[in-house]
């Protein structure tokens, strides 16, 4: 219920974002869940949106309007030799 209402709320700060303050990118979210949210919003407004989130999902399958600039999460893990 918590995590709904926090991607609501990402999902109405880029609607005003695009509208009100015709963004002409978006860097961010922040977190996965949050760029899974956001990402219809911002491939019908044709904005591109550069993720902050490690999630593999949010860019694959690749989009046209959607990046991210984090590492995945299982090439950030230390490994023992």
């Amino acid at each position: 219920m918590i995590l709904r209402a926090m991607q609501t709320k990402a999902v109405q700060a880029v609607n005003k974002l695009i509208k009100d303050d015709k963004v002409v990118a978006i860097i961010g979210p922040s977190t996965t869940g949050d760029s899974m949210a956001v990402i219809p919003v911002v491939e019908k407004a044709e904005i591109p949106m550069i993720s902050c989130a490690a999630g593999i999902k949010i860019t694959d399958p690749v989009k046209k309007w959607v990046f991210k600039n984090s590492a995945k999460r299982c090439s950030c893990r230390n490994k023992n030799l």
